[in-house]
């Protein structure tokens, strides 16, 4: 006789019975450790060990030319001479410092010698354009001027060297970090234009955040139109600020900004006006913020990604600026080796960007450029710039500009391998002080 719906019910709410579906989940409760413990126990056999940084720097993708790159930077970083009216050791000092930390252990297994080495070179260099910038006297006449007897073209070392303490400290490795993350940020803030940019440096008679006695309004439409510059002295005189200067000094104060103690929060702000101010109408970014009929130049592109990650590390929200740039980039991706200044300078700053943006945009760099960089590198291990002068205004960092010297073509080789090396290290995510900077969205409010 089949029962009713009333007496079903009735039966499975008496006391004597249990509910099926609390039944159901005291079982689960009883067998779930057992069942949790049998899954680890047979997944255990088919899970890594964990690597040690020599087995990982074998098994990360692009392994055989960043060992090879390493290898070249073992054997040549400490070699070069001094040249005076080059700011290019310095710089690539703190570059191969960062892919020794990032490596966490070279070729020849000296990690904690060769960043040694790099912390105390960097450390005396720091200290001696300390003492020349307060004398004005060696400060160069104008912007962009070469002189062995002038301190030139300091801001981007000094801004590299930054990056490479603030890696120090963000790993913990260096106590002399936190010592000299306030002094290089404080070189960095006296080179600041008023505009919130930067470009090679202070000139004589130049005072603080880039304001000169000489002075008279740049005649442009742009936004910089109001803002006074300095007067250029003689022929070759450069801009004030340049597009591919700030981004340097941008991404590293940004960056020191995210470490208790760096002092570099104002610095910050300007920075973060002179960006907004200096985008393109294609959201592009140009050689000066002066050119504001630029946006057709291909060199563009490389200056466009290096400052879509200043503005990242500048904290700035991803308005439609920012996307608007991120567009430009994406429709003008095989450009970015192709640079004025430094096409090697541009990879890295394109690295950087694509890793920051995401899986897409890194599987993108990698795709597009990893075969390039592969083919570039000699037995040696140098890793050569891989730009084809296929645009207006590029500038090999592979082709000498001074006559085949020597020391000015080894310094060029260093350099290159050094960044190059950075870009295929940069697969493994290993830049601890980038990761301290998250991205900021359109609708959350900047601190």
């Amino acid at each position: 006789m089949e029962e009713s719906l009333p007496e079903l019910a009735r039966r499975a709410h008496s006391p004597g019975r249990e509910r099926p579906a609390l039944h159901a989940r005291r079982v689960c409760m009883r067998w779930s450790p057992l069942a949790v413990f049998l899954v680890l126990a047979a997944g255990a056999a088919d899970l890594p060990a964990k690597e040690s940084p020599k087995k990982a720097l074998q098994n990360a993708p692009w392994n055989a030319p960043a060992r090879k790159g390493l290898r070249y930077l073992d054997d040549h970083l400490f070699r070069l001479p001094e040249v005076q009216g080059t700011p290019r050791k310095p710089f690539t000092y703190a570059v191969a410092g960062l892919c020794y930390l990032m490596a966490e252990r070279t070729v020849t297994g000296r990690s904690a010698d060769r960043v040694r080495r790099v912390e105390e070179y960097l450390t005396r260099y720091i200290e001696r354009v300390e003492q020349r910038v307060k004398d004005p006297s060696n400060l160069p006449g104008r912007h962009g001027m070469f002189s062995s007897n002038s301190l030139i073209q300091y801001t981007w070392p000094v801004a590299m060297t930054g990056m490479f303490f603030g890696e120090l400290k963000a790993r913990g490795r260096s106590r002399r970090a936190a010592k000299m993350i306030p002094r290089i940020v404080a070189l960095l803030k006296d080179a600041q234009h008023e505009s919130g940019g930067w470009g090679h440096g202070r000139v004589q008679n130049q005072g603080a955040r880039g304001q000169n006695k000489k002075e008279k309004k740049k005649p442009d439409g742009g936004p910089f139109a109001g803002m006074k510059l300095p007067v250029r002295a003689g022929m070759g005189g450069y801009p004030p600020t340049l597009i591919a200067a700030a981004n340097t000094s941008a991404i590293a104060m940004g960056l020191l900004a995210t470490l208790p103690g760096s002092n570099a929060d104002d610095s910050v702000k300007r920075a973060r006006a002179y960006y907004a101010k200096a985008r393109l109408d294609n959201g592009s970014f140009s050689y000066d913020p002066s050119q504001r009929s630029a946006g057709f130049a291909k060199t563009n592109a490389g200056r466009t990604a290096g400052a879509i990650y200043a503005m990242h590390c500048l904290g700035m929200a991803r308005g439609d600026g920012f996307k608007k740039s991120v567009r430009y980039l994406m429709d003008n991706f095989a450009w970015i080796p192709e640079g004025h200044g430094s096409p090697c300078l541009n990879m890295m700053h394109g690295a950087l960007t694509c890793h920051m943006l995401g899986k897409k945009e890194w599987t993108r760099f990698k795709k597009s450029f990893g075969d390039r960089l592969v083919a570039a590198q000699n037995d040696g291990g140098c890793l050569n710039c891989i730009c084809e002068n296929k645009a207006f205004g590029v500038t090999c960092d592979s082709k000498s500009h001074f006559g085949g010297i020597a020391s000015f073509a080894n310094g060029k080789k260093v350099y290159t391998t050094a960044l190059h090396t950075f870009v295929l290290l940069l697969d493994r995510g290993q830049l601890k002080l980038a990761e301290r900077r998250r991205p900021v969205s359109a609708t959350r409010r900047r601190r």
